[in-house]
């Protein structure tokens, strides 16, 4: 997954990218993309769709981190040298109090 700009959104440079990136999907339409998309929305990894729903929301947090990260021009190791060990700590008191 990449956060692209703005600036990277205008369709040349979006064009360039698919050549550069996935020279393989050139030619496919767009019927093919939507379709991909809509596949990948409904896939699970099990019959509930917990685990996946459980898994894509700490996906999700752990991308808005990093993204806050590189909006305020920090280097990404604070990230694993500071905020992933506050956030595991703060789990784990969120874990022992549900507990208890």
């Amino acid at each position: 997954m990449k956060v692209l700009s703005n600036y990277s959104m205008r369709p040349n440079r979006l064009e360039r990218h698919l050549k550069q990136q996935n020279p393989t999907l050139v030619l496919k339409t767009k019927e093919f993309f939507s379709s991909k998309a809509e596949s990948i929305k409904r896939m699970r990894l099990d019959k509930s769709g917990s685990y996946h729903a459980g898994v894509s929301q700490h996906l999700k947090a752990s991308f808005q981190i990093a993204f806050m990260i590189a909006k305020q021009k920090k280097p990404h190791t604070i990230g694993e040298e500071l905020i992933k060990p506050c956030v595991l700590k703060a789990m784990q008191r969120r874990r022992y109090r549900t507990k208890t």
